[in-house]
């Protein structure tokens, strides 16, 4: 193909999915920070860090205490030195809540519902909340056009990599397309990252639809290797968890415990976290006990796994940035917002020449058909937010009620929301009637 076609594609596919794709990028900013948004407006998840050890037993007694009957699914070591732990409940009132522990006491600081920042923003990041049941499949197929708009500006634009070190600020127009060159240059590592992560989602839910698999391991069916129950006897006491820890430290020294989970039912605990390989995920590396004997199930190195799930393993931290800790997530947090401008940028540039232009009444109609479908699925999305939040409240005489959310946290969400409400509308607006706004410089008309 000719450069002029390569510039046309990678044009035509910024205009037609521009404004979800950046939304989507929108949320993926703020979700890579999400946690550290719920640090900083719940004063539950602020602790003093020590220098002991967490003491895993005493956190699950205490919550059991506390919450008789409900069922602990797992406990979470604190992402960051002054975060807590978190331990994920089930409650016959309010299917999952989340509660919040000092790791060195085993003190409980606070609970709230599972609605988070952090739950908002992965969720809407991921499927848009599943609008219509196919909200995770707008999200994988977005990951095409986000690499073919990575990609073919590599093969119309000469000499690219020059952009790093020349910017001309020049007036209107000029000055959203200098822009929206020299940010795709400088986070073109970044954004082929982000593509690249994406696609493989894509193919790990092609994957899952033709061959039913999800995992390499698990106690499904959807896993390559099915692991059963454990077969101790019932009646025998349950192990204490530090036990199960220590054991853990024993024959895997490498690890560094993140979280432990808890199955009852099957009679077993999952022990997993970080080993060697700051880029694989914490479920990568982890040993399953039957809880009862402390006898090994099923263990699992990272390191000895098939490509295929080796790379399923550090998709997560490459796409959302936190394999570094916070260094790498502030990192990714830049990169993201330069990501998100070029996309809105790049989109409206476009938009602007065909609108402006005498171009084909197809093309002009393509650019409002683009916006009115993004638009009502975004409404729908909206719809689907509303109704995934309720789920996460308590369900009082058979009806769903609005989370327990405090203030500052629901705070963040209404800003975040309507911050991106003012841009999306803002941008139609620029979109559809450019001049009107001067952000182009007005032509000259040379009288005779």
């Amino acid at each position: 193909m000719a450069a002029k076609s390569w510039f046309k594609l990678h044009s035509v596919v910024g205009v037609l999915t521009g404004l979800l794709l950046f939304i989507t990028c929108w949320s993926g900013t703020f979700a890579v920070i999400s946690h550290e948004l719920d640090w900083l407006t719940t004063p539950a998840l602020r602790i003093q860090a020590q220098a002991s050890a967490f003491d895993w037993q005493q956190m699950h007694s205490n919550v059991q205490e506390r919450y008789p009957n409900s069922e602990i699914r797992w406990i979470s070591a604190p992402e960051f030195k002054g975060f807590v732990a978190t331990a994920v409940i089930d409650r016959p009132s309010q299917p999952l809540s989340r509660v919040y522990l000092n790791p060195y006491t085993g003190e409980i600081t606070g609970d709230s519902s599972y609605f988070t920042i952090q739950r908002f923003f992965r969720s809407f990041h991921m499927s848009l909340f599943d609008v219509g049941g196919i909200g995770y499949w707008i999200i994988y197929l977005l990951s095409i056009a986000l690499t073919l708009s990575v990609i073919t500006p590599l093969l119309f634009y000469k000499r690219w990599w020059k952009q790093c070190f020349q910017f001309n600020w020049g007036r209107g127009r000029k000055r959203w397309s200098e822009a929206h060159k020299s940010f795709g240059v400088w986070g073109l590592g970044f954004s082929v990252i982000i593509a690249a992560s994406a696609v493989w989602y894509l193919i790990e839910a092609l994957n899952y639809e033709i061959n039913g698999v999800w995992s390499y391991a698990g106690q499904d069916e959807h896993a390559v290797i099915t692991i059963g129950a454990a077969a101790s006897d019932h009646s025998l006491p349950l192990i204490a968890v530090n036990d199960l820890v220590a054991r853990t430290s024993t024959l895997r020294p490498d690890i560094t415990v993140g979280q432990v989970s808890f199955d009852k039912e099957l009679g077993t605990v999952k022990v997993q976290g970080k080993a060697n390989n700051i880029l694989v995920r914490e479920r990568a590396n982890h040993i399953l006990f039957d809880w009862r004997t402390g006898s090994v199930i099923y263990e699992q190195n990272s390191a000895t796994l098939p490509v295929y799930w080796f790379i399923s393993h550090i998709a997560d931290p490459l796409h959302f940035g936190n394999f570094a800790g916070l260094t790498s997530k502030i990192m990714w947090f830049i990169f993201s917002l330069m990501l998100c401008f070029s996309v809105l940028s790049g989109t409206w540039l476009y938009a602007y020449r065909t609108l402006r232009s005498a171009g084909s009444r197809a093309d002009r109609r393509s650019v409002l058909i683009a916006v009115i479908a993004t638009l009502l699925t975004l409404i729908a999305s909206s719809y689907a937010g509303w109704q995934e939040i309720l789920g996460y409240g308590s369900v009082v005489n058979a009806a769903p009620t609005f989370p327990d959310v405090n203030p500052a946290s629901l705070s963040v969400l209404v800003a975040w929301t309507l911050s991106s409400v003012v841009m999306i509308v803002v941008w139609c607006l620029l979109l559809l009637n450019p001049e009107k706004f001067n952000i182009a410089p007005r032509r000259r008309v040379v009288s005779g």
